[in-house]
């Protein structure tokens, strides 16, 4: 969609957990899907990622999308969790498993203003945390005029 002149957003949850700072305690080796899910997540997502490059050839290159996780690049090293699973204690074990990725379009042209997880602190009806995220979808105004 890139190549066609969108400025592309991605949001929702993908129940991977890319490195050490998204899961606590840890992160989740146990069950190899988590490994084989997070390599593909990663591999599909992102070109490079906060010192993961993903190795492709030349060719399938140009088929890769280089998104850019919006909480990640402007909070690189803070810790913060979107998902806390009911079968556990409160605060024992959760992920950050929801995001909002932009395309490196966007995030070259800074349309991505700002972002944060608006952790709860407690249990409600969901087992999930919001994201927000500020874009300035003006900044770009050859997009808006096409």
């Amino acid at each position: 969609m890139e190549r066609d002149g969108w400025q592309v957003v991605v949001v929702g949850n993908f129940n991977v957990a890319p490195d050490e700072r998204d899961g606590y305690p840890r992160l989740r080796t146990f069950r190899r899907q988590h490994v084989i899910n997070r390599a593909d997540f990663l591999s599909k997502m992102f070109s490079k990622y906060n010192g993961w490059i993903c190795e492709y050839s030349r060719e399938s290159r140009k088929e890769k999308w280089a998104g850019v996780d919006i909480c990640r690049e402007l909070h690189t090293e803070k810790r913060g969790y979107t998902y806390y699973p009911r079968t556990k204690e409160w605060e024992s074990s959760c992920d950050k498993f929801d995001y909002v990725i932009v395309g490196r379009k966007p995030w070259k042209r800074e349309m991505a203003m700002s972002s944060k997880i608006l952790e709860i602190g407690e249990r409600d009806p969901s087992d999930h945390c919001p994201v927000w995220v500020d874009i300035n979808i003006g900044k770009d105004k050859k997009h808006i005029e096409k």
